[in-house]
């Protein structure tokens, strides 16, 4: 018997022959003596250069998609770089977002952008896209949908309208909230300054540069806010912040 037949365990009874160890234990009958065999009960895996869990044999099971760098993705590819444990690949020059690569490598809830727009597409995940397949910037009532002034909420549409909280004013950014969303609002008292198709009757702020009045007192002929005040037995008849009568009154905007 010469060497290249020669039992390479001859105390026990095997039948490997791989890398020219003959006759030792091999569990899995890949021809791979058990103690060289990486994956000992998986005949179509044997070696595992990074030691990563994942054979190199690409056509055997769960294949390491990157062989020389140790890895713990699961899903779109196995054994390789997951920085956020999400089970997605990072994304790199041969792996890119369009073949699965994670496109938010740093966020576990995240890893799916179709439209690119930078908000994922798991509804259960931290800014979920809420526009899926439109490519835009909206970032305060809804994620990722078509924002044409660019103020952060979105314009309104078939499933998203003004009682929703859509942007009224889509051809200029704005800032009120309370009359009407999205509209410009000088005083910055959330109600918006009055417009051709927006008067100070539909709710729009009657004292569009003074943040601390906006409803008009219809009583008042001047637009004022109009009262009148009682303090100790004395009847003071106010105007707007001015007593005219009673200088001692508490004034009352």
């Amino acid at each position: 018997m010469d060497a290249t037949t020669q039992d390479a365990c001859p105390t026990r009874s095997g039948n490997s022959w791989q890398d020219d160890t003959l006759g030792c234990p091999d569990a899995d009958g890949d021809g791979w003596y058990d103690l060289m065999d990486a994956f000992s009960s998986d005949a179509t895996q044997w070696e595992d250069a990074d030691m990563d869990g994942y054979g190199d044999n690409a056509s055997g099971n769960q294949p390491d998609a990157c062989p020389s760098v140790a890895g713990n993705s699961t899903i779109d590819r196995f054994g390789c770089m997951d920085s956020d444990g999400d089970g997605y690949s990072n994304a790199d020059f041969s792996w890119g977002y369009d073949m699965g690569g994670d496109a938010f490598p740093d966020e576990p809830t995240q890893w799916a952008d179709g439209d690119g727009d930078g908000f994922g597409e798991n509804p259960n995940g931290v800014t979920p896209d809420d526009c899926p397949t439109v490519r835009d910037t909206s970032s305060i009532d809804r994620y990722g949908c078509a924002d044409t002034d660019g103020d952060g909420i979105s314009d309104p549409d078939d499933t998203w309208t003004l009682a929703d909280g859509a942007d009224a004013c889509i051809s200029g950014a704005g800032n009120s909230t309370l009359d009407r969303i999205g509209c410009f609002d000088g005083d910055g008292d959330g109600y918006s300054n009055p417009a051709g198709d927006w008067s100070v009757s539909d709710g729009a702020d009657a004292y569009p540069d003074d943040p601390l009045r906006w409803l008009k007192d219809k009583s008042a002929s001047d637009g004022a806010s109009s009262s009148t005040v009682v303090i100790f037995g004395i009847v003071g008849s106010c105007i707007g912040s001015y007593c005219r009568t009673c200088p001692f009154v508490p004034q009352k905007a």
